[in-house]
């Protein structure tokens, strides 16, 4: 079933003074759920509409910087009793469910990314491919 929206509340972006980096920089970014609940959203012909909170947080090493955010995705499942009833008892829900939620969510935290960090002048945590030059070739096709 559809991830409806994926909407950012907060956001935390702070880059540490670091005069010379000397060694390789890892950014990890991850998403976790913080809690699951029902709302009485009506949205077309969704029924039993859940409102998924999470946060979302990118880490630096060596620790240049740091990246936080929280905010809710409104989902519509299958079986809004049996999600919030597993998330309830076990703080879980199944693999297909966390795709359709945590792809969105990495989508929508990783475009703030982009804007955020650039303000403060700290690496996204969203990298793009760069090309390389090899020395035998001077041309590309």
């Amino acid at each position: 079933m559809p991830t409806i929206d994926v909407d950012i509340k907060k956001i935390e972006v702070e880059r540490k003074d670091i005069k010379e980096l000397k060694e390789k920089l890892d950014i990890t970014s991850s998403p976790s759920i913080i809690d699951i609940e029902k709302t009485d959203l009506k949205i077309g012909n969704f029924k039993d509409i859940l409102k998924v909170r999470f946060k979302f947080e990118s880490t630096y090493n060596p620790e240049v910087g740091h990246l936080y955010m929280e905010g809710e995705v409104i989902y519509a499942p299958k079986d809004s009793k049996k999600m919030l009833d597993e998330w309830k008892k076990n703080k879980k829900i199944e693999k297909e469910v966390a795709a359709e939620i945590f792809n969105p969510i990495f989508e929508r935290c990783l475009k703030a990314a982009l804007v955020v960090t650039n303000e403060v002048r700290l690496r996204s945590p969203l990298q793009f491919p760069k090309l390389t030059l090899e020395e035998e070739n001077k041309y590309i096709n």
